[in-house]
């Protein structure tokens, strides 16, 4: 799982949420992590992107994390970067779905 990966899906999970309960708050917050607005791998708010990178590079390193570790990876990624909507957002977001939505997206 690349770090481009790990990024989208924690935009995926953020917006599932967001499409169950919108929230202004996180409305603006997935503006800027929006990965898809331009053609290259980032985010709508560069720095967004390039901060998770660093992050991300930072805990795992060359390591090839398991989908459990990104997705306490993000937790605490958005607990410490995220406005309080998006860390309760997230937080909604199981990890078993978490993990099934990777498996499902390598099928």
């Amino acid at each position: 799982m690349n770090i481009y990966k790990s990024f989208v899906y924690m935009f995926y999970a953020l917006d599932a949420i967001y499409d169950e309960k919108p929230n202004e708050e996180l409305g603006n917050y997935l503006s800027g992590l929006n990965p898809f607005l331009f053609d290259d791998e980032g985010s709508a708010d560069p720095a967004e992107y390039e901060e998770f990178k660093e992050a991300y590079a930072e805990q795992f390193g060359d390591k090839e994390p398991t989908t459990s570790e990104i997705y306490e990876f993000c937790r605490g990624y958005l607990s410490k970067n995220a406005p309080q909507k998006a860390i309760e957002a997230f937080n909604e977001f199981e990890k078993d779905d978490w993990i099934a939505s990777f498996d499902e997206a390598e099928a």
